[in-house]
């Protein structure tokens, strides 16, 4: 995982920067465990698609996609 993916899970799934607690990591591990489930889509679709549209713009895939590119990996 990126930390660009990282960073992205922690500004739509843990507002107000507090880290992530307990319920959160818990739906985190779900969500990645079964990440072809339709529940999970949604979880990891939601961190790509910050503004909310219900889609992702070609930049936000460019970025998503450089980002693994280059090895960014944590």
């Amino acid at each position: 995982m990126t930390r660009l993916a990282i960073d992205r899970i922690f500004a739509q799934h843990c507002p107000g920067g507090s880290g992530m607690d307990f319920p959160a990591f818990c739906t985190f591990c779900a969500a990645w465990e079964a990440r072809h489930h339709p529940a999970a889509v949604r979880y990891f679709f939601a961190v790509l698609d910050l503004q909310g549209r219900g889609y992702l713009a070609p930049v936000r895939k460019t970025v998503l996609v450089a980002s693994v590119d280059v090895g960014a990996f944590v």
